[in-house]
């Protein structure tokens, strides 16, 4: 970018010469029934322009002993990462006599079907790149959030279950 204006241009890293960049977010619980994830980043991840962040794919590990019973709140995951600026909205039946109202747990959250969830390793999301949300230019340091089900409890009743998540940020033109 020669413009001759260049003295107030990002020095970092950038996009120049690959549109793409990836990041991989690993979360074990600390204990079972855990929701809450914070992660810190190896290094500082560095987004220097205008971006959309796409999931490429998410895989869970699950012990034997800890697959959940299956019911329609178990049916998805809902991921939230507090660092990423996700506007979803969702639409769902109010509270009433037999209906419980999961729509609170969804909103602005990334909500991805539990294909096969049983023992062992599964891939839940693998087929193709799903939008996420865009990002302004910024440096992300840790991954804060949450992992729930439908209902807001956790999807993993055992320390040793875990997910795997692969985000593809992708520079605008």
């Amino acid at each position: 970018m020669e413009s001759g204006f260049d003295t107030y241009m990002n020095s970092g890293y950038n996009f120049d010469r690959i549109k793409k960049k990836t990041m991989l977010v690993r979360w074990e619980p600390k204990v079972a029934n855990e929701t809450k994830i914070n992660l810190d980043l190896v290094e500082p991840f560095r987004i220097d322009v205008h971006s959309d962040i796409y999931l490429d794919n998410f895989t869970t590990y699950v012990d034997a002993a800890s697959v959940p019973t299956a019911s329609s709140a178990k049916s998805a995951f809902v991921l939230r990462i507090n660092e990423f600026n996700i506007q979803s909205n969702v639409a769902g039946n109010a509270s009433g006599a037999t209906l419980s109202d999961n729509r609170g747990h969804m909103f602005n959250n990334i909500v991805i079907p539990a294909d096969s969830f049983a023992k062992g390793v599964s891939s839940h999301k693998s087929k193709k790149m799903n939008y996420i949300c865009s990002i302004n230019p910024t440096t992300i340091t840790k991954i804060t959030g949450t992992v729930t089900d439908l209902d807001g409890s956790s999807m993993f009743q055992n320390a040793s279950d875990s997910f795997v998540a692969e985000f593809v940020f992708i520079a605008r033109d």
